[in-house]
């Protein structure tokens, strides 16, 4: 018994000596879930001593997040034992949880947990065991890491193998599909050789032909296999003169660079001359050219008809020269005179010597980019047609009308212009019109003079007839004793007459601004408010009057003729309504009138005072709106009005620098606006007055008070 005491405290101790020299802690918790024992290996994994951790709570051990998981699974537990179910003393979990270290810092560990049982088979604790794992999750997370790239990689691959196997079945379908057009464009190509006439050659570096197109057969006569193999001397084919410009030009290309363009004289087989113009590139091999490829173009027409068109420009000079219109060529590149006829030196007064080499603008005439309109293709232009004031050598103007075309002259592209002498045109048209304009002069005198005519002849037949009324009234007081009341009634209609009579005269002479009067300061709102009450009696009983009126509206102008202008504004709208009836508004503000309504108006710069007259009667149609201040225009019935009022209006207020409009709908009655300059003392304007009205800019600066005073 000795023996087996002895024993199981040796495997004590040495279990002891295992537990605390292991590099894992073992921890034991009682149910409260605190340390009822921890190893001294947690000095080494979490930094505190044993004294330190037993006192450690495991929220203070573990991160919130792994002491929220290790909560959950306990309570898991104890849900499960409370339901009767145990587990048995070999079971046991393992976590992997996030622990917190003395210095604050946090590691990952693995965590076994086992429960621990009394002899009764009650729960009286939990044992475990803590691994620090740091480093194989941070090589299971590279790991991790590392299969998710090479996942994504060999997805990625995939993918770009898909990609390029289509890109390879594509490109052989287009390379199957291009040797197709291969064949075919070499058999046209075949073809269209032999009936060009580019004759296609190449040569060595030893000047020897090593190919020629079929057609050289059709343009030289020679067949390639004539050709091929022989030198520049030996085939014979080109003009001896040419031999050294060739063998130059031939020298240029096999030192890599390539001719666009060389004219050389050609000797056919049957000996005729020829003239082609020859275009060569080297072919390079390894960096360095071996051949020389090369094609001719027979221009011998070509050149043909540029000498005939040499000739054909010097008749035309000579036509030029026979033409009454002046005719000038300008070079496009700089701008200067290259041709001038004798009538160009006429209207310019430039000889032609000292027209030729003058730029435009040394000749008074516009720049190059002014005369030409550019097209769509890109360095393309055409002519163009436009007027120009023109000096002329010696200081005289003149208007001429300028017409440009592109030409090709001497080789360069220039522009032919002709010009003419629009003066004396212009002087016609300038003549037309001012006898258009007095024809509508006329026109409107006519019918003044209608309308006058018809309104004498209304009072003159009055006076007549009622004179002859009178005198026989008179007769019949002498003969038969009649009353005075009848013949008194009748002069004083012929009283009437004649002062319509003297209104119409009135009415003539203001629209005539004849004579005119001496303007001085008027106060608007004074006049407008005792005009108003005289009106009062003349109005219709059911047209009523009201005003909305600023305070001291100053203006220059005749008194006399600024009452009438009010007077007929209020006629007219009497009239409009005189057998509905309704109301007549008027409103008296000072504005400022912005820039761009002032401008259209045709006012003159500074402050305004707006005069506004408005009806509620029919309106007026919109045939109509636009000639309602035409003389003798009138859309009243016959005998209701003479017809000049409202152009008497517009003749006063233009004669005081101003303005009237008038807006209307048929229906929603009529509104006449006035705009007159506003006068301002010098003394007031030296002081710097200001008014509320005016300085807000308001256009609507009525009397607050709203009311006529």
């Amino acid at each position: 018994m000795r023996d087996i005491e002895e024993a199981i405290q040796g495997n004590e101790a040495t279990f002891r000596v295992l537990v605390e020299n292991a590099n894992d802690v073992l921890w034991v918790f009682d149910l409260d879930l605190g340390y009822t024992y921890i190893s001294p290996s947690v000095m080494r994994l979490r930094g505190y001593s044993v004294e330190e951790a037993v006192k450690l709570r495991l929220d203070q051990v573990l991160t919130p997040e792994s002491y929220a998981r290790v909560r959950e699974m306990l309570g898991r537990e104890l849900d499960l034992m409370k339901a009767g179910y145990r587990h048995g003393p070999g079971w046991f979990t393992t976590l992997e949880l996030e622990m917190v270290r003395k210095d604050g810092s946090t590691f990952w560990a693995e965590v076994i947990v086992n429960l621990l049982y009394d002899e009764e088979g009650s729960l009286k604790g939990i044992m475990g065991i803590t691994r620090d794992i740091t480093k194989r999750r941070a090589a299971e997370e590279e790991l991790k890491r590392c299969r998710d790239d090479l996942e994504e990689q060999v997805v990625k691959r995939t993918s770009e193998l898909v990609l390029i196997n289509e890109r390879l079945m594509r490109e052989i379908e287009e390379r199957s599909r291009i040797e197709a057009e291969l064949r075919e464009s070499a058999e046209m190509y075949r073809v269209h050789l032999s009936l060009t006439n580019d004759v296609m050659f190449s040569y060595d570096n030893q000047f020897r032909v090593l190919s020629v197109s079929p057609n050289v057969t059709r343009v030289l006569g020679y067949t390639p296999e004539e050709l091929v193999g022989k030198t520049f001397q030996e085939a014979g084919v080109l003009d001896p003169s040419f031999m050294p410009k060739a063998f130059e030009n031939a020298l240029h290309i096999l030192a890599g660079n390539p001719i666009y363009s060389s004219v050389y004289l050609f000797i056919t087989k049957d000996g005729r001359r020829r003239y082609g113009e020859v275009s060569g590139v080297p072919c390079m091999r390894d960096g360095k050219v071996y051949a020389v490829t090369t094609v001719a173009r027979d221009i011998t027409e070509r050149l043909e008809m540029e000498n005939a068109l040499r000739q054909s420009e010097e008749r035309y000079k000579a036509t030029l020269e026979c033409m009454p219109a002046a005719v000038c060529i300008v070079r496009v590149s700089d701008s200067r005179c290259m041709y001038a006829n004798q009538a160009f030196s006429a209207i310019t007064g430039y000889t032609v010597e000292e027209a030729l080499g003058r730029t435009t603008s040394e000749l008074d005439l516009p720049p190059v980019d002014e005369l030409v309109s550019p097209k769509e293709g890109p360095g393309e232009c055409e002519g163009r047609d436009l007027e120009h004031t023109l000096k002329r050598k010696d200081g005289g103007v003149i208007k001429a009308r300028l017409s440009t075309r592109p030409v090709q002259y001497d080789s360069q592209a220039c522009l032919v212009m002709a010009i003419t002498d629009m003066t004396s045109l212009m002087q016609l048209e300038e003549e037309r019109a001012r006898l258009e304009a007095q024809r509508l002069k006329m026109d409107a005198i006519a019918t003044l003079a209608r309308g006058i005519a018809h309104d004498f002849n209304n009072i003159l037949t009055t006076i007549i007839g009622y004179t002859n009324l009178s005198l026989r009234n008179v007769k019949g007081l002498e003969e038969k004793g009649s009353g005075i009341e009848t013949i008194l009634r009748d002069l004083d209609e012929v009283r009437r007459a004649a002062k319509r009579a003297v209104t119409l005269v009135n009415h003539i002479q203001a629209f005539s601004r004849h004579p005119e009067r001496e303007h001085v300061p008027v106060d608007l709102c004074t006049l407008v408010d005792r005009t108003i009450e005289s009106l009062g009696a003349t109005l219709p009983s059911n047209v009523t009057i009201s005003a909305n009126l600023a305070a001291s509206c100053m203006v220059k102008g005749d008194p006399a003729q600024l009452e009438q202008v009010f007077t007929n504004l209020c006629d007219n709208a009497a009239h409009a309504m005189g057998k509905t009836g309704g109301e007549i508004t008027v409103s008296l503000a000072r504005a400022t009138v912005p820039e761009g309504e002032r401008e259209a108006l045709g006012l003159p710069a500074g402050r305004c005072i707006v005069l506004r007259v408005s009806d509620t009667g029919p309106g007026i149609p919109g045939y109509a709106l636009s000639r309602v201040f035409d003389p003798y225009f009138t859309t009243t019935w016959k005998g209701e009005g003479s017809g000049l009022g409202l152009s008497i209006v517009h003749g006063i207020v233009k004669a005081h620098e101003g303005a009237v409009t008038c807006t209307s709908a048929e229906g929603q009655g009529a509104c006449f606006t006035v705009y007159l300059p506003e006068y301002v003392d010098d003394k007031e304007l030296g002081q710097g007055t200001k008014d509320s009205a005016w300085d807000s800019g308001r256009t609507d600066g009525l009397d607050p008070s709203g009311a006529h005073r």
